[in-house]
């Protein structure tokens, strides 16, 4: 009877071995600070990613980017992002990526949202022309992954008074007229990424307040092309450490 145990109590150390190894392996970020493992039930999202919060100890875990579907919704969180429907893309096969090609079928949209993602794959691009001429246009929402804003992409966009962009900005370039003739916009924030501004950029516009991301030695290193600011109202650059007038007057903090 005894020697009948002895294969039962192993199997069953066995078994309580395997389950506390499956406890270690646990990852790191599932863990908090003392060893415990975290809880939540829920996901909390942005337009960038989601993430946990645990219910024992309150910090914040299993932070990820979202994997967007076809029809915008993330598979892991749910998450669903608003865009405006109906615009025209073109995907860089280069990169996997999309490009914003046309107002397409929101012509008499005056609030427009760009998505991060067009079917599952990231946007990255406002194209050249993409927008020109769309008069009814107010106000444009350009999602954090966008990189570049080409040539005459708002191009006379006599309505067009605010431009916001979402989250840590990844743009680094406004191509060449890219704005110009939007005589309603007078104010623009351009991230501390941006590199150059192409010509006649801002040209016509009325503008008079630029709010700069980076500091004062960053903006005027920043390539900035011939005329692209002509005509404009005498704006004030707001930097993180001071300002600088159109006629290049710099104001330290």
């Amino acid at each position: 009877m005894k020697l009948k145990l002895i294969p039962l109590f192993l199997a069953l150390s066995a078994a309580v071995c395997l389950a506390f190894a499956a406890c270690d392996e646990t990852p790191e970020e599932e863990k908090g600070a003392d060893g415990h493992t975290h809880i939540a039930e829920t996901f909390h999202a942005d337009d960038e990613g989601h993430w946990k919060i645990c219910t024992v100890c309150g910090e914040k875990f299993s932070e990820k980017n979202h994997t967007y579907d076809a029809k915008n919704v993330c598979g892991t969180c749910g998450y669903g992002s608003d865009f405006t429907k109906g615009l025209t893309y073109l995907l860089d096969e280069l990169t996997d990526t999309y490009i914003v090609r046309g107002i397409g079928d929101a012509r008499e949209v005056s609030a427009l949202i760009i998505p991060a993602y067009y079917e599952g794959n990231a946007v990255t691009s406002i194209g050249a022309e993409a927008f020109d001429g769309c008069s009814d246009l107010e106000s444009v929402v350009i999602p954090f992954g966008v990189t570049s804003i080409e040539a005459r992409a708002f191009y006379g966009c006599a309505s067009l008074k605010n431009v916001t962009l979402e989250g840590v900005s990844k743009l680094t370039s406004i191509g060449n007229y890219a704005f110009s003739h939007c005589k309603s916009l007078r104010k623009i924030m351009i991230p501390s990424a941006v590199t150059s501004i192409g010509e006649n950029a801002f040209e016509y516009t009325s503008l008079t307040e630029i709010e700069f991301g980076g500091t004062v030695a960053e903006w005027q290193d920043l390539r900035k092309a011939e005329d692209w600011d002509l005509e404009t109202e005498n704006y004030t650059v707001t930097c993180t450490n001071g300002t600088i007038s159109k006629d290049g007057t710099v104001t330290m903090n």
